[in-house]
């Protein structure tokens, strides 16, 4: 006898009346929520949930039922879900356009799946004209973009309310040179660094997933929050393969790629190198080196070329030249 195809239903489908709904999702976006009073413990697990035709909804587990499902489910995963709660969306940010969203029980279960054919599209891709035009820009609405890192700022320093924060300004240009601006935050920071001092003029490519635009002097620029936005960097899904497919096509290869702007504040040189405000060259590299802007180079100094006029013998206080009478200066 064959087996019955299991009914699936449809998230727009959803409503509040009905409570028996069986779905076939992947997660395409998972954190973990601190508790506000002890921010070293969770105090929930939020999920964007999305089918196979690309509709989304968020999900949420309380902290009663975390120990059933923190070890249970994992981003990118495939399940069938079925015996949740669903209740209005009240959230400050909304991670989907669903009015709704669902709750974990005891009785939810989430079964892992596989499907060759269950599309991998997890990113919500915002165009940069609906931004840069201020097309129905909704500031409370979390989306993703996607872009080239074709410029970045020094790692800055924001103290509010006795906390320090950093922070680093990202020009992100996509696949028809339109520019649009970021500021990464916190981890962000951590991230891409490494990436922006070994970029050797090959693209970086990253995809911010959950951000939220941020309005300033009549322009929106974009930023990550502080726990559902992840940072992909040259990530391999099929709309980060088609995006650089279409960046290398209008791109000329032999353009540089990558710059930095660097402002008038004063660093130390401890600042400058822990935290990655200015790149640390070898000689070589520096020979072979298109882009302009300040570097440090670890080095033996071997001789001093006094006769050629670059160096001069200067006041130990005041930095300005002196000469020398006899034995003194």
């Amino acid at each position: 006898m064959q087996k019955m195809a299991t009914h699936i239903d449809f998230i727009k489908d959803i409503t509040i009346s009905k409570m028996q709904w069986k779905l076939k999702v992947r997660v395409v976006r998972m954190w973990e929520v601190p508790d506000r009073f002890n921010p070293d413990t969770i105090f929930s697990i939020k999920l964007v949930l999305q089918e196979e035709k690309g509709d989304r909804i968020s999900a949420s587990t309380g902290k009663s039922v975390l120990h059933l499902f923190k070890t249970q489910i994992t981003e990118l995963g495939l399940y069938n879900m079925a015996n949740f709660i669903v209740c209005h969306n009240k959230e400050k940010f909304n991670t989907t356009k669903h009015r709704l969203r669902l709750t974990f029980t005891q009785r939810t279960t989430m079964a892992e799946t596989t499907d060759s054919l269950f599309p991998i599209n997890i990113f919500d891709l915002r165009p940069y004209d609906q931004l840069i035009n201020k097309v129905d820009v909704n500031k409370a609405e979390l989306f993703d973009v996607i872009g080239e890192i074709v410029n970045f700022s020094e790692v800055q320093t924001q103290n509010q309310g006795g906390i320090s924060r950093k922070f680093m300004d990202i020009e992100l240009e996509d696949d028809e040179r339109k520019k649009l601006s970021a500021t990464f935050w916190g981890e962000f920071i951590d991230e891409i660094i490494p990436h922006l001092l070994s970029a050797n003029n090959q693209p970086i490519i990253v995809v911010m997933q959950l951000i939220k635009a941020n309005k300033y002097q009549d322009s929106y620029s974009v930023r990550n929050t502080w726990n559902a936005s992840k940072l992909w960097i040259n990530p391999n899904f099929p709309q980060s393969d088609e995006f650089k497919t279409r960046l290398l096509s209008v791109r000329d290869n032999n353009s540089e790629r990558l710059t930095q702007t660097i402002s008038q504040q004063s660093y130390s040189v401890s600042d400058e190198l822990e935290k990655g405000i200015v790149q640390v060259k070898t000689i070589g590299q520096l020979v072979e080196s298109m882009q302009e802007g300040p570097c440090w180079i670890v080095a033996s100094i071997e001789n001093l070329e006094l006769e050629k006029g670059w160096s001069y013998v200067s006041c130990k206080k005041c930095q300005k030249k002196v000469d020398k009478l006899g034995n003194i200066y």
